[in-house]
């Protein structure tokens, strides 16, 4: 899925994707090696840092809110987001919190 945003230039989900690859693979595999943590750890790193600078942390400002319903960029992301089952659209900066933890 990753690999898919990444063609696409959606470097948010990319990201974000990377990140829960990041997470899945830590709680599902109890004899990782930390080299291949290590590289998880830093593929997700450098792909948040792919991701732009929001000048505002208001999403729907960001995601350019319109009437065009189904097909605005906002609705979109929030169907991407639920590929992953959440609640709402990750950004940057949410990003970069799970990555600290």
């Amino acid at each position: 899925l990753g690999k898919i945003f990444w063609k696409s230039e959606n470097h948010v989900f990319h990201a974000f994707a990377c990140l829960k690859n990041l997470q899945f693979v830590k709680a599902a595999k109890s004899n990782i090696t930390k080299e291949e943590l290590q590289s998880l750890a830093s593929k997700a790193v450098l792909a948040t840092l792919c991701v732009p600078f929001q000048r505002t942390t208001d999403v729907h400002a960001t995601l350019e809110l319109t009437t065009e319903g189904a097909s605005s960029p906002y609705e979109k992301a929030k169907k991407h987001a639920l590929l992953f089952n959440v609640p709402s659209v990750p950004t940057r900066d949410t990003i970069s919190a799970n990555l600290v933890e």
